[in-house]
């Protein structure tokens, strides 16, 4: 196999130069929204570009917006927002004639934003958008809606339904998640999963389907996973019970997750999950469906900008 920062650079392409950033903001992601975003704004408006500003204001509007900017030819698509704008971007824009995506990292987590090397610094991160040097970002499908960075089964997305159901992620933010994962411990059955990995069947107490392989924010799950490759990464979580949902825990937080006996983690393009009928499943930190859930890598990829000076970190897998 080829270096992988090799791989990564060949991937890079640098579009025509552009005269739009169409911008789709939801103003209800992350905390500080309003302030973090005037600085990005701000640092935008420097770049010379035209700004054309579109305001979320209920679910379902990102992947609205996005599909009317899929159809400008001559400017960028900025999305400033968390992973779960992101995700509906994505489900709204067409890989036929996407315009370049750009991200304005302004939620909770900001996977997407982490794995595409993007600064934090208003100015550094309007000059890389100016530069519009893209790397295609596989999109796989579950249960038919697209997502960028991964998809969960089990702990995980309980987790995520436990912080939705309790309106606290705007003003708690990442504690929100240290709540959810606390009620989910008490509550959660461990009643397990059937997992179908390329054809070949497993058992595992929760599952994360991962196109990347960052999660939670910087925090190492599947080392081997990129995003610029339509290979998907299975982590199979194989000891069921609260200890163990602990100690899964503490793993992924010291950078070690990958490393315990009791965790599998395979290469797909084609997983089904099976458990109780109707539980929830989250992707890109969001709720969008639920079990039974079918993952498939088909292929389809959108060009997402990065810095001119990008390379992937080698993987520690």
């Amino acid at each position: 196999m080829l270096d992988q920062s090799r791989g990564w650079l060949a991937a890079l392409s640098q579009a025509p130069a552009l005269t739009r950033l169409t911008v789709i903001h939801n103003p209800v992601s992350g905390r500080a929204n309003g302030a973090r975003f005037g600085r990005l704004l701000r640092a935008l408006q420097g770049t010379g570009l035209e700004i054309v500003l579109r305001t979320t204001t209920m679910k379902g509007d990102g992947e609205r917006l996005a599909a009317q900017a899929s159809r400008a030819t001559d400017g960028i698509l900025v999305v400033a927002g968390g992973d779960g704008t992101i995700n509906e971007v994505i489900n709204g824009a067409s890989p036929r004639d996407c315009p370049p995506i750009a991200v304005l990292p302004m939620g909770t987590a900001n996977v997407l934003h982490a794995e595409l090397g993007l600064p934090s610094e208003p100015k550094a991160l309007a000059a890389a958008i100016a530069g519009v040097a893209t790397l295609p970002v596989y999109t796989p499908l579950a249960n038919g809606r697209r997502f960028a960075v991964m998809a969960g089964a089990g702990f995980d997305a309980h987790v995520v339904a436990a912080v939705d159901a309790g309106g606290s992620k705007r003003l708690l933010g990442r504690a929100a998640y240290v709540l959810g994962y606390l009620r989910t411990l008490l509550r959660f059955p461990f009643r397990g999963y059937d997992v179908i990995i390329d054809g070949i069947s497993f058992r595992a107490a929760s599952v994360v389907i991962a196109n990347a392989r960052y999660y939670g924010g910087r925090f190492t799950c599947t080392p081997g996973a990129r995003v610029d490759e339509p290979e998907l990464h299975v982590c199979l979580f194989l000891s069921p019970g609260r200890w163990s949902a602990v100690r899964y825990a503490l793993a992924l937080l010291t950078g070690t997750l990958h490393l315990r006996p009791d965790v599998a983690i395979l290469r797909a393009r084609h997983v089904v999950v099976h458990g109780e009928a109707g539980e929830p499943v989250q992707c890109d930190g969001d709720i969008v469906t639920t079990l039974p859930l079918t993952v498939e890598a088909d292929g389809q990829s959108l060009p997402f900008v990065v810095p001119l000076e990008f390379e992937a970190p080698r993987a520690a897998e």
